[in-house]
């Protein structure tokens, strides 16, 4: 009797350790949706150019495509700082990973196709969304037929048929994308500014062109010369008004000199005469 007590009582308390982790688990994913993607999905809304703003879906696309791709990097943050638990960062990396892939291969292609022919034929959104399907349709196989002339693995999803597999697929096709764009970018960036330096100073001057350039080298020499006129004015007004001043300053010592020396002659002579005069003058009886 004590071991099937023993062995439900294990299974008792191993289920409610799974209810509790599943519990905790969607507790956690409803509060990264509600505090994290919410509010970056709003951020990417209020970003959405105004003068566009008319139509909807491609608000909401921007707005859906600009809170994963933060989303991504919010999950790097988690799973390196270890902030939520092991299983609610892989069910996210998961989440993420397919809601990306679907509206990159996807929803994008089915909204750029649908406009375009809402604006070209000016048709129903709805009709262009069934008008859509055809060239859609052709996407996708151009998507999956591009792995061919690469060396894809695709032994994941001939085996199984499972999520992961897709995902493995998805993945594989959007990576042999994104690395040819960026080739051709890089490519294409690092070839047109050299070949631009080079066709401004390789490419033949005209007669036209060097009349234009000599007639701005005269005027440059014009503008240099009257410059240099009005700069030797400036310096010889300069230097006369220095001029004027020293000799201002100099007639104005020599009169203070000359003012100095009368006073000091004309007190001498004062002093002279009071001493005649005391002298003249006979003592008393």
């Amino acid at each position: 009797m004590d071991a099937p007590d023993s062995a439900a009582g294990s299974s008792g308390s191993s289920g409610g350790d799974s209810s509790g982790a599943a519990s905790s688990t969607l507790r956690e994913l409803v509060g990264f949706a509600a505090f994290c993607l919410l509010p970056l999905y709003v951020a990417g809304s209020l970003l959405y150019p105004m003068r566009v703003r008319a139509l909807a879906l491609p608000r909401r696309l921007f707005a859906c495509s600009f809170s994963l791709s933060l989303c991504l990097l919010l999950l790097v943050l988690l799973d390196v700082g270890e902030l939520l638990s092991a299983t609610t960062r892989a069910a996210l990396w998961r989440a993420s990973l397919l809601a990306h892939l679907s509206l990159l291969v996807l929803w994008l292609p089915l909204a750029q196709i649908a406009l375009l022919l809402r604006r070209t034929t000016g048709v129903s959104v709805s009709r262009a969304v069934g008008l859509a399907a055809p060239p859609l349709l052709a996407w996708l196989y151009a998507f999956y037929r591009i792995g061919d002339p690469f060396p894809v693995d695709d032994s994941a999803v001939v085996a199984s048929d499972s999520l992961s597999a897709v995902l493995h697929l998805c993945l594989n096709r959007a990576g042999i994308i994104g690395v040819a764009v960026t080739a051709v970018m890089s490519g294409t960036g690092a070839v047109s500014a050299p070949a631009a330096a080079l066709s401004r100073k390789l490419r033949p001057v005209g007669e036209a062109e060097l009349r234009a350039t000599e007639r701005a080298l005269l005027a440059a020499l014009h503008t240099l010369l009257q410059g240099n006129r009005h700069l030797a004015v400036m310096r010889s007004r300069h230097e006369a008004r220095l001029a004027a001043a020293a000799a201002a300053a100099t007639a104005a010592a020599a009169a203070a000199a000359t003012a100095a020396t009368t006073v000091a002659g004309s007190a001498s002579a004062s002093s002279a005469s009071a001493s005649a005069s005391a002298a003249a003058t006979p003592p008393p009886p």
